[in-house]
């Protein structure tokens, strides 16, 4: 149905219930550590049986050692997993789209996984970083600066400064004081086109709270009047 719309289907790979790096309480991503290459397999047949257009990374769990006063250890491993499986994609599903939804918080110059997606965009490995404006750090609809003071430090450090790659992420209704409806969201994209006329628009967390549709059409129309890309 969405592919005959024109539209691009992804299989989802990872979320919070693979572990979050809020209270560690869930360690399933370390099962997945070492396990690479299984990994890849499974996640290249999926897509190639479903017939999808690529894989969306959601990471939210820890990537440096004792990361957030944690007993955590396995950052190495953490990141290896990631850049491995990430490069190895793009290896095993040429011409697929591959992105990366890390939380707004993770981004932040000189933790593992920001210098991680700095690589891997320098390198061309994946097409779109998807930052969750809605999860512990900046809520854009009361604090605009400071979610724009995280985007514009990415425009300026990944893709060559293409903001077209950047996509800002939204939550309808499962992430309490950040949830945002299509008014707030629409307010935010206007905000964010006045800093970057040609940006990569906006996703939303999550297709279920979008009843018929009307949440993303709101904010596609408020994008769509107002994007300017030469």
């Amino acid at each position: 149905k969405w592919q005959a719309a024109g539209k691009k289907v992804l299989l989802g790979f990872g979320g919070a219930g693979m572990g979050g790096s809020w209270d560690g309480n869930n360690d399933c991503w370390e099962y997945c550590f070492g396990r690479e290459e299984k990994v890849i397999d499974q996640l290249t047949s999926i897509v190639e049986t479903m017939g999808l257009d690529g894989v969306d990374i959601d990471y939210e769990y820890y990537y440096d050692d004792h990361q957030n006063g944690s007993g955590f250890t396995k950052g190495t491993q953490a990141k290896k997993f990631l850049s491995d499986v990430s490069t190895g994609l793009t290896t095993s599903l040429p011409g697929s789209v591959l992105t990366h939804a890390p939380m707004d918080k993770d981004m932040v110059p000189g933790s593992g996984y920001y210098e991680l997606i700095q690589d891997l965009a320098d390198s061309n490995f994946i097409d779109f970083i998807m930052p969750q404006f809605y999860n512990h750090n900046n809520n854009p609809k009361v604090n605009f600066a400071g979610s724009l003071a995280v985007y514009n430090q990415m425009a300026d450090d990944l893709f060559g400064g293409d903001t077209t790659r950047i996509v800002f992420g939204f939550c309808i209704a499962a992430c309490n004081k950040f949830n945002t409806n299509p008014t707030e969201a629409s307010n935010v994209m206007l905000q964010l086109h006045g800093e970057h006329e040609c940006n990569g628009g906006a996703f939303v967390w999550v297709m279920e709270d979008d009843t018929n549709g009307g949440w993303s059409t709101a904010v596609s129309d408020t994008i769509q009047a107002n994007r300017n890309c030469l």
